[in-house]
């Protein structure tokens, strides 16, 4: 109610009537005409009818801070401001009439200050604005109770929202619940305070008031784990109070897509649309890294096949973002996967594999109000696979048609052509390393299993040459396995093998069978091991009657 005193919430050093030259009809209004109550900055103005009344401010610019003019509904419009950086212009704004009935103009009329400059980041006590001046229209909580009550919210600022126009003109200034703009911690000597004239029993103004802490919060952020391996899911959790910036609305923030140019923020989370001189990374908020460079978009050949097209890849390309919890949380989650290959630069591809995987979150205010980076970080390493077979003896193959079946007692049978002869290995290969899917199981290329007969100092080839891929036992599992089966002859023609090649048969011994005492090897090329290196791992078994 315009016609009582008002409390009032003021930060910073907004420019209000008192800082004005009011004019009535164009002619400067006296002081005696005008009478501005102490705290709410309410102005009574009298004049002749009907004239048009209105405040003439000197505005100083302030390198891109953004300014608002707030009238008697509490809504604010944009001031833009024509002259240098430093200078002051004059601006004129019309706060209302004069009643017909010839009674006083209730106004107000204030300048709000907003912003801050880019260049000067991490000087956040000084270059941080947030004038305003918030007036509170409580409401009774019921009939001759003299109860009145109003709540305060508050928006903090960030990176991401303090050179946002829209941060500002949605704000509640006159109401009785009042949303206010924290540009950094305001605890202590620096909290918000509301403060109201109040008249005792007296007779006697007396200044009452209270206080509220409006902190800022330190963020933390974090993975899930501190260490994955190509094809894992990383999880990336940030806990920041200060990122709820709308209680009413479960909040997302983004990557920016596009191709790096200068000082543009793009494959982060953040803002591409500022440009600065110096090394601040303005309108950054999270970004994920490998070995400290960031995970930018470029174009290269990610499987350095020649019979594929290149791609655009990045942090971007993942769809990583980060989603709040619920509308309240100030928790954001957000997850991408582990690439096997990822560019370094337009045509020039590295593996993730021994790379330190970083993710690093700007806190814009920390619980002290300033500006801060903190990380997590984590390995991305491989698994040293290996290879077994089932068992460490198997039987020798044989010719069934050598061994023909009895039907009755006294008579021999033909060969019974279901019987067989062959033994089946079973080889199994760990390696975690092929378990890159996210659903369902993976498989794993047959050239990487070899599998030969020893007899001594001779060799077969390898006799589990195969196109078709060998298959994961089940999802997640990391586990492949393969039945081969042998049986009791093999080959040995080194046709069109060079003398060099390790697949040559060195058998001499004929007719080429397998015998008691021979023994059979499998040997795995892992490409790479827990080290980052290449590395073959082996097994045997024999073969007895």
């Amino acid at each position: 109610n315009w016609d009582h005193k008002i409390p009032t919430v003021i930060t910073g050093s907004p420019l209000t009537l008192e800082d004005s030259t009011i004019t009535v009809g164009g002619i400067i209004v006296e002081d005696s005409d005008i009478n501005i109550d102490t705290f709410s900055k309410r102005a009574s103005i009298s004049g002749p009818p009907g004239q048009e009344v209105q405040a003439i401010f000197d505005i100083e610019n302030v390198n891109t801070d953004l300014f608002y003019f707030s009238n008697t509904e509490g809504e604010l419009a944009l001031i833009t401001l024509t002259v240098a950086d430093g200078e002051t212009q004059e601006y004129s704004f019309v706060i209302g009439n004069i009643p017909s009935d010839g009674s006083n103009l209730i106004a107000v009329g204030d300048i709000f200050i907003f912003g801050q400059d880019p260049e000067q980041l991490e000087n956040a006590a000084v270059t941080r604005n947030a004038n305003a001046i918030y007036r509170m229209l409580l409401e009774e909580t019921g009939d001759n109770t003299a109860m009145y009550t109003g709540s305060i919210e508050y928006t903090a600022l960030n990176q991401l929202n303090v050179g946002n126009n829209a941060t500002y003109l949605g704000l509640a200034t006159i109401d009785d619940e009042i949303t206010i703009i924290v540009p950094t911690d305001l605890t202590d000597e620096d909290a918000v305070r509301v403060d109201y004239l109040d008249t005792d029993g007296q007779g006697i103004e007396t200044q009452i008031g209270d206080q509220v802490d409006a902190p800022t919060h330190s963020g933390i952020v974090s993975f899930d784990d501190s260490n994955y391996k190509v094809a894992d899911t990383v999880t990336v959790t940030l806990n920041d109070a200060d990122l709820n910036t709308n209680s009413d609305t479960t909040e997302v923030y983004t990557i920016r897509a596009g191709t790096n140019d200068g000082n543009k923020i793009y494959d982060r989370v953040g803002l591409v649309d500022i440009t600065i001189s110096n090394s601040s990374a303005y309108g950054r908020l999270l970004d994920i890294t490998f070995d400290d460079a960031a995970w930018s978009s470029y174009t290269c050949d990610l499987d350095n096949n020649v019979n594929t097209p290149a791609t655009v890849d990045g942090l971007s390309t993942t769809g990583f973002t980060l989603r709040e919890t619920n509308s309240t949380s100030g928790i954001f989650v957000g997850t991408f996967q582990i690439p096997q290959n990822y560019c370094t630069g337009d045509n020039t591809v590295s593996t993730t594999t021994g790379k330190d995987l970083e993710v690093n979150y700007v806190d814009y205010s920390d619980a002290s109000g300033e500006l801060i980076e903190v990380g997590d970080s984590a390995g991305i390493s491989a698994n040293t696979g290996s290879v077994s077979f089932g068992r460490s003896v198997y039987p020798v193959p044989f010719d069934p048609s050598q061994y023909p079946t009895q039907n009755t007692p006294h008579t021999i049978a033909s060969t019974d052509s279901s019987i067989s002869g062959d033994t089946v290995l079973h080889i199994r290969v760990n390696d975690p390393d092929y378990d890159i899917s996210g659903s369902g199981p993976d498989t794993l290329p047959a050239s990487k299993v070899t599998v030969k007969l020893v007899r001594g100092s001779q060799t077969s080839h390898n006799l589990a040459i195969s196109d078709a891929p060998i298959e994961e036992i089940s999802p997640i599992s990391g586990i492949f396995e393969l039945d081969l089966a042998l049986g009791h002859t093999f080959t040995c023609d080194n046709t069109g093998l060079a003398e060099n090649n390790p697949n040559r048969c060195t058998f001499t011994d004929t007719p080429y069978r397998i015998q008691q005492g021979d023994i059979v090897t499998v040997e795995y090329t892992d490409d790479t091991d827990a080290s980052g290196n290449l590395n073959t791992v082996t097994d045997s078994a024999t073969f007895d009657l």
